[in-house]
């Protein structure tokens, strides 16, 4: 029914009875509508931060409960790359943050000798800002190096950290190194040899790459996050300070190796978790959610 026509169709000089007759009518018709519409932990909220001058970092937040920060891997968007995450893990009473660093969609800080610092200090900033209390981080790929920097830096923010695709000490394996420098250079010829280099190295090969959503991949901030590997020592960011540690690795990644896990996990003992996923490889993210969201809640619950 059109809510317009029955206005219309109103006489208005028949006075205030009459009014509320609409207003009754139109309650009939709005309320149902209202209900039926999807709750905002499942929606999640838009909010930028002011972190200083010249650096503001946007985020889409989930829920209500112990602050969740989940970064994405490199040159990437939390936001995109996490979207199916949020809600499943704000239904367990978290509160969830899916952060785009600086540079990337509303988000906005100098990109010039960038070290993991800078990085890790927004984090740290964001947390405060939240006033939530400390936070769990989880961070994938270049992202679990921001982790583990804002674990190192900022303890006093950092309840623990999960390191999803943990790479950084063993290096990429020899047969895909080309491959993936291409990628990230953007040095394709087309769409089909793209696909082609994102099923190489991203994708175990029990996963077919044209079959998942192709996330954003923003050039400018990939090459400034890929140079803190040089102009920040691992040893500023390997052990993730004094933080309880989750590695969730995929078996079949030839980026971050599975061997990055195994070492760290021995380095750190019993202060570190390992979980390593079949069937899984860079991009364990899409071709595994269920079983790394099982992962992370069940980490969750032994911290409580």
């Amino acid at each position: 029914m059109n809510i317009k026509l029955i206005f219309t169709s109103i006489n208005k000089n028949l006075g205030i009875i009459h009014n509320l007759a609409f207003l009754c009518v139109l309650l009939f018709f709005v309320t149902p509508i209202v209900q039926a519409q999807e709750p905002v932990s499942n929606l999640g909220v838009d909010r930028s931060f002011d972190l200083s001058k010249n650096v503001v970092i946007h985020t889409k937040i989930y829920g209500e409960g112990t602050p969740i920060i989940i970064l994405p891997g490199l040159g990437g968007s939390g936001i995109e790359q996490f979207a199916e995450y949020g809600p499943l893990i704000a239904d367990s009473g978290y509160t969830v943050v899916l952060v785009d660093p600086r540079g990337i969609g509303e988000s906005k800080g100098s990109l010039d000798s960038l070290t993991l610092h800078d990085l890790a200090a927004d984090i740290a900033g964001l947390v405060k800002k939240l006033d939530l209390g400390k936070a769990v981080i989880i961070g994938r790929a270049f992202g679990n190096r921001v982790a583990r920097c804002v674990a190192a830096d900022y303890p006093e923010v950092t309840k623990a950290v999960v390191l999803i695709a943990a790479g950084g000490l063993v290096p990429i394996h020899k047969d895909i190194e080309h491959d993936f420098k291409k990628l990230i250079s953007g040095n394709y010829s087309d769409d089909k040899e793209l696909l082609e280099l994102i099923q190489k190295t991203q994708f175990s090969p029990k996963s077919d790459a044209a079959l998942y959503p192709r996330n954003s991949f923003y050039k400018e901030v990939g090459d400034a996050q890929w140079s803190t590997r040089l102009s920040t020592p691992y040893n500023d960011w390997w052990s993730a300070g004094k933080a309880p540690v989750l590695i969730i690795q995929g078996l079949d990644d030839l980026i971050a190796v599975p061997e990055n896990g195994r070492i760290l996990k021995m380095e750190l003992g019993h202060r570190a978790e390992l979980v390593e996923i079949s069937d899984a490889g860079h991009s364990l993210y899409i071709e595994k959610p269920n079983e790394i969201v099982e992962a992370i809640l069940e980490y969750l619950q032994t911290l409580n």
